[in-house]
Order: structure tokens, then sequence, then C-alpha cells
């Protein structure tokens, strides 16, 4: 489908509905389609000009990839960016430092929000609850990098040991 037809879709959803944010996920299918390449490119500059207010993407499954395209296109909206995949195992999902100081090369800080791909419900409760603890520590641990403030005082008490972001 066009972007542009896509985004009107999208934006005839909310005719006549009164909410106070709008979010819009857009998940890259990677998983059913395993021998094509997913991009979101495709989508830029029409997606910027939609009526939500966060662009909700998925970004670990796909290795960081189009990270740039904010910048690239000046996007206003604010990014939802799955920075934690969900299809690998707890220890290995660690959403790193190094991705999220990539998104920040491109989106603002106040216009950026850290998130997992999409899937939580997949997943044993323990296992979804022991990630979204890595994706909190490791975000406090990059804001107090970026602010100079402690990282360990806002950190969850239950995260430690194989769960810690490092």
């Amino acid at each position: 489908m066009e972007p542009k037809r896509l985004i009107e879709l999208y934006d005839r959803c909310f005719d006549g509905v009164a909410v106070e944010r709008r979010f819009w996920h857009i998940a890259s299918a990677r998983w059913r389609i395993r021998l094509r390449r997913a991009t979101y490119r495709p989508l830029f500059p029409a997606i910027c000009g939609v009526s939500a207010d966060q662009l909700v993407l998925e970004f670990a499954n796909r290795e960081m990839a189009e990270t740039e395209l904010w910048r690239e296109f000046d996007c206003p909206k604010e990014l939802g960016a799955g920075v934690l995949d969900l299809r690998t195992s707890t220890s290995r999902a660690r959403p790193g430092r190094a991705a999220i100081r990539r998104l920040l090369e491109s989106v603002k800080a106040e216009k950026l929000w850290i998130n997992p791909d999409c899937g939580l419900a997949r997943l044993p409760r323990h296992l979804a609850f022991a990630k979204l603890q890595a994706l909190v520590a490791g975000t406090h641990r990059v804001r107090g990098e970026l602010t100079g403030a402690p990282s360990i005082s806002n950190r969850p008490p239950a995260v430690q040991g194989d769960h810690e972001l490092r």
C-alpha cells in the first residue's frame, strides 16, 4: 500500500474520536518474512505527517537498522524505539547502551521512548519481567551517563546478575 494511503487510513480511524495522545506501532514483520529485509524507508517522509504523536518502530530485531531516518527526514514525532529483541534468550537480550546512544544521535532525548520490540504477550511472565527490568536498568544507566546523575540509585531493586545490562 502506498504510504499516503496507509496514513490516510490511520488518520480516518480517529475521526470523531477524542484522545489525548495517539501511538502507531508499525511492526517490521521480519519474523514472518525471513528472506526479505524489512525496511521503514518507503514510509518516509510521508509518515512524519501522520496524526499520531508517537511512532513505535522495531529496531532490535533489525540489528538497529535505519535509526538515522529520524534525523534524515527531520521527523517531528516522538519515537518509541524497540531496542529489546524478544526472540533471544534473556541473557542475550540486553539492550546495550550503544543502541540507545545510536538512537540519540538521530532523535532528541525528549522525543525518544525506549521500548521492547513487540510481542511480550508471547513470553512466559517471568522472562518478560526480566527483559523489562533489563530495559529499564539500561535506560537509567544511559540517562546517568548523559546527565552525570548516579544511575544505580534509580535501578529497580530486582535487577541483578544475568538480567543486568552492562
